[in-house]
């Protein structure tokens, strides 16, 4: 197993733009797309096989992903590489999410076609390395199914100051909802898991303030979003 990260701290720049991709600004996710790609270039050997793994809340949906789906699902395309998806079922409570996450990161993702992975040289995206649950669960899945098994991701928070949700709010902290009807404006902005949460949990005016800049069809697939992200896993 290889475990490849991005930065080796979280310093503050770091930590602004990072939340920034969280959050599914197109920028930035577009930014951190080619620097996975440019990792992967690197990596990749032309007489291995390959196959690229990520994983998201149940159900996986085009109206919501996780910021590294996105990008995996982008490099798929552009590098010919397959994508398999492990699907993590859990219900959102915003009132426990980051104290239960300990046992979220420990969920057995449902992995429908595992045995694509046979034999190949596994890429694993994800965007921090927290507690290692996430991290061993997946390497304990493809035990004696992948080749190899190869970690890339952004940041290590274990041992930072910062806590998961620090770092996931950074830029909020900062700019508050006005961040929130920016990058929902942008063209090419497509909802993230924590955009949804974050949306969840604003209260009903702070909604509406967003939805008040925003075209019919952008208002309707953030709904959309909201609705499955909610839906019973």
């Amino acid at each position: 197993m290889q475990a490849i990260k991005i930065y080796k701290e979280p310093t503050p720049e770091v930590l602004e733009e990072y939340s920034k991709l969280k959050l599914g600004d197109p920028e930035i996710v577009k930014k951190y797309e080619e620097l996975y790609l440019r990792l992967i270039v690197n990596l990749v050997g032309e007489k291995e096989e390959y196959i690229l793994y990520t994983v998201s809340k149940a159900p996986i949906t085009e109206y919501c992903k996780k910021s590294p789906m996105i990008i995996a699902e982008n490099i798929s395309k552009r590098l010919k590489i397959p994508i398999i998806y492990g699907e993590l079922k859990f219900n959102y409570n915003k009132d426990d999410f980051y104290d239960l996450g300990d046992e979220r990161k420990a969920i057995i993702p449902e992995i429908k076609n595992i045995e694509k992975a046979r034999n190949k040289k596994l890429l694993f995206l994800d965007d921090s390395f927290v507690t290692g649950n996430s991290l061993n669960v997946n390497l304990g899945l493809f035990q004696g199914v992948a080749k190899d098994f190869i970690f890339l991701y952004i940041l290590d928070l274990s041992k930072s100051k910062y806590t998961e949700k620090e770092a996931n709010t950074y830029i909020l902290k900062k700019k508050g909802i006005s961040f929130l009807k920016e990058i929902a404006g942008k063209d090419g902005f497509l909802p993230t898991s924590q955009f949804i949460r974050t949306f969840i949990d604003l209260p009903e005016k702070d909604k509406n303030e967003i939805y008040s800049e925003l075209s019919q069809e952008r208002r309707d697939s953030i709904n959309k979003a909201v609705q499955l992200y909610n839906s019973q896993s």
